[in-house]
């Protein structure tokens, strides 16, 4: 789409020569800009939104995720679960399935925007997993 406009505005704005008005491109350049603030605009809502859910979640049970990954021995499940400790959140993940189950993490951290920073450094999971 923006490839249309883009085009559409340089046909306007094109000299007999074949080349572009400066005009033309700083017009290109604002619309572009204008489109990438509405895009940042909505992906930010979208992300306070799914926080706020999460949060909302959570006083009602422990969010919690669930993936099955392919390892040397076949597939080997691992659960995640996020859920309140006091003022902060606690990630549990654990490999595997009981009773030979093991915690891979177990970590109280002070924010959901930490969590899921964690999340996608230390595990395979990320924030948007979790129901």
């Amino acid at each position: 789409m923006i490839e249309a406009i883009a085009s559409f505005v340089e046909t306007m704005f094109e000299r007999p020569d074949g080349s572009i008005q400066n005009y033309g491109r700083y017009l290109i350049g604002f619309i572009a800009a204008v489109l990438a603030f509405f895009v940042a605009r909505d992906r930010a809502s979208n992300w306070r939104r799914m926080k706020d859910e999460h949060k909302a979640g959570m006083l009602r049970k422990p969010l919690s995720a669930n993936i099955i990954t392919t390892e040397e021995h076949g597939e080997v499940p691992y659960r995640a679960t996020i859920e309140p400790a006091g003022s902060r959140y606690r990630v549990l993940v654990v490999r595997g399935e009981e009773p030979d189950s093991t915690v891979v993490v177990d970590q109280v951290i002070s924010s959901l925007d930490e969590a899921e920073l964690f999340l996608r450094e230390e595990t395979q999971f990320i924030l948007a997993d979790f129901s």
